[in-house]
């Protein structure tokens, strides 16, 4: 899910290139500086809207 400016939420189809245990490598569908849905978008609907959390320390 990416999250727009307004918090709320659309999905979006992307590459994974690579998944781990807490880090994945997206391939294509972001660009840089997207907000995406990092837990619990299972939950998600198009449209709803989400509080936007920085964890800026957890950014590779």
């Amino acid at each position: 899910m990416l999250v727009h400016d307004d918090g709320k939420v659309i999905r979006r189809q992307v590459t994974v290139a690579m998944c781990g245990t807490d880090l994945m490598e997206i391939r294509s569908g972001l660009k840089t500086g997207e907000r995406v849905v990092a837990t619990a978008s299972a939950f998600l609907r198009d449209g709803d809207v989400v509080s936007i959390v920085d964890k800026k320390d957890d950014i590779l």
